[in-house]
């Protein structure tokens, strides 16, 4: 957590508080601590958690369900396989 909230803080302090709107992080709970003291100093600043960090995080909560963990394992698997072959590009050619 310190070298995120270090950087950041200095990114800020070189920048100049006034230019900056939003700063989006993960959800790491490092980078979500970080942000909480951060606000703290600049409580104008919004504090964002990636959307895509959440949704990217959704099917690992999912896949626990029983009644999920299934699919969402032959999901896993068929990505797998699609990115170890490098069958994207082919695939994305032809449709």
């Amino acid at each position: 957590m310190m070298l995120i909230l270090v950087n950041t803080y200095l990114t800020i302090k070189d920048i100049g508080h006034e230019n900056v709107v939003q700063i989006v992080t993960d959800n790491a709970s490092n980078n979500m601590d970080a942000t909480n003291l951060l606000a703290l100093e600049w409580p104008n600043i919004f504090w964002t958690s990636c959307a895509i960090h959440t949704i990217n995080l959704m099917p690992e909560g999912i896949s626990k369900l029983p009644s999920f963990k299934g699919v969402i394992d032959k999901a896993k698997s068929f990505t797998i396989l699609i990115n170890a072959n490098n069958l994207f590009p082919n695939i994305a050619k032809f449709s």
